[in-house]
């Protein structure tokens, strides 16, 4: 899904289209997950919206906008690269005039993630990076995205690193035909655990991911 010439200028394994430090070995793939046929559902785990996910033709899809939903895999990593290619079909903003989709990092509950995805901002979208946490709820960065979020097919990619100990920072690049934008976000937590997708308040359909671990 990335295109690729087959170098491996550091001989990891991971082709230097795919690899997050291309001149740095270490990197290892763990995940690649295309929907080609069902997945294993033993990886897979809808925390929100159990039986709601359909694999249809190489895709898998969320259809309701009436809250959100989260498909997790199983696979636990700590600082990870992603790449995911997904399309808003329909989005059906809240109250607050507002939804988004996008990827779950570091998943350790429904209400405490880390996160890297668009969102709809004043009828245009935007590309945010940040942290859904209990209690204290949202915080997040955000760079414009000029294009509406319903249409064409959008690659995110998301990195996490540890500048600090007890600090993790999320970088967050959305691609959209010839746009681009990006956010990052400092979380004062760890970057264990899964990752997944989440839509809120949008049907879409997600076409692969692709998950690299990044040794620190």
């Amino acid at each position: 899904h990335l295109p690729d010439t087959g170098g491996d200028a550091d001989s990891d394994g991971v082709g230097d289209a795919c690899d997050p430090r291309p001149t740095q070995a270490g990197d290892r793939i763990v995940l690649f997950e295309d929907f080609d046929g069902a997945p294993a559902w033993g990886t897979w785990n809808a925390v929100i919206g159990a039986n709601t996910w359909k694999v249809h033709d190489g895709t898998i899809q969320q259809s309701y906008t009436d809250t959100a939903y989260q498909l997790v895999n199983d696979e636990s990593d700590r600082d990870v690269f992603v790449d995911a290619r997904f399309r808003v079909d329909h989005d059906s903003p809240s109250l607050l005039g507002r939804c988004a989709t996008g990827l779950v990092l570091g998943y350790q509950a429904t209400n405490d993630f880390l996160f890297c995805g668009v969102a709809t901002n004043l009828g245009g979208a935007e590309v945010d990076a940040g942290r859904m946490r209990p209690v204290l709820g949202l915080g997040y960065d955000s760079a414009s995205f000029d294009s509406a979020l319903e249409g064409d097919w959008i690659t995110v990619q998301a990195r996490t690193t540890e500048p600090a100990a007890g600090t993790t920072r999320v970088s967050c690049v959305g691609h959209r035909g010839g746009l681009d934008a990006q956010a990052s976000y400092d979380a004062y937590r760890s970057p264990d655990g899964p990752i997944g997708f989440r839509t809120d308040g949008t049907d879409t359909t997600f076409d692969d991911v692709f998950v690299v671990e990044v040794p620190r």
